[in-house]
């Protein structure tokens, strides 16, 4: 919070809940997340790597069949408002001087090695111009489009050199499309009285399906 504090505004709050974080592996995965726990603890990251019925005793509400390890992460982690945090650095980064401009890439400038500015369709100024399209230069691009970064990552020629204008240097790399992809998410609130508060990290069970607690009403995101 205080990294993240704008001059003249008290920090932020995002609502961190220090509850932990629970990874869970079945015999398939143990090895992989030792290996995992082995580069936390390089890191001095705060974990335990705990065996089925260390879990059992530290978590007697868990159903540990099917379950060979768990790495819990007991101190510095746990889980944020997400919406807050995201506010919270767009604040900054404003009162450190960034512009923020509201539209969408239609383009990518690039010759194959070097990207030299974007195109962004704004809807009508949006980048501080009367014209509904301006080319941003820049001396480098960061792609955060997220689930949709292999769309802009075509737009600069990989995966796509085609795009790219005829005299541009083809690498090997740019043949390759970014393995990125949206993929649909569900996340539900469920319903439990007698779940647990205190002892409920955030936890993440070897199919991928993680749990944690909203609040201490009985109430859980899935």
């Amino acid at each position: 919070s205080q990294d993240l504090m704008v001059p003249g505004q008290d920090p932020p709050d995002v609502q961190f809940c220090e509850g932990g974080y629970l990874l869970l592996a079945s015999s398939a995965g143990a090895d992989t997340l030792r290996e995992n726990f082995a580069v936390q603890k390089e890191c001095n990251a705060h974990v335990q790597l705990l065996t089925k019925d260390e879990l059992t005793t530290k978590f007697p509400w868990m159903d540990v069949n099917g379950i060979e390890l768990g790495c819990f992460g007991y101190k510095n982690e746990g889980w944020v408002d997400p919406w807050a945090l995201l506010q919270a650095f767009r604040s900054k980064a404003i009162s450190m001087g960034v512009k923020y401009v509201t539209g969408s890439v239609s383009s990518v400038q690039s010759n194959g090695q070097v990207v030299s500015g974007v195109t962004v369709d704004s809807g009508g100024g949006g980048c501080g111009t009367d014209s509904e399209e301006v080319v941003l230069t820049c001396d480098y691009l960061v792609n955060a489009a997220g689930a949709h970064a292999a769309d802009i990552a075509g737009m600069a020629g990989i995966g796509a050199p085609e795009q790219l204008p005829g005299d541009a240097v083809i690498s090997p790399l740019l043949k390759k499309a970014l393995p990125v992809r949206p993929r649909r998410r569900c996340v539900y609130v469920v319903e439990s009285r007698e779940g647990p508060v205190n002892d409920c990290p955030l936890l993440v069970d070897p199919s991928g399906v993680y749990m944690r607690r909203e609040g201490s009403g009985g109430l859980f995101l899935v």
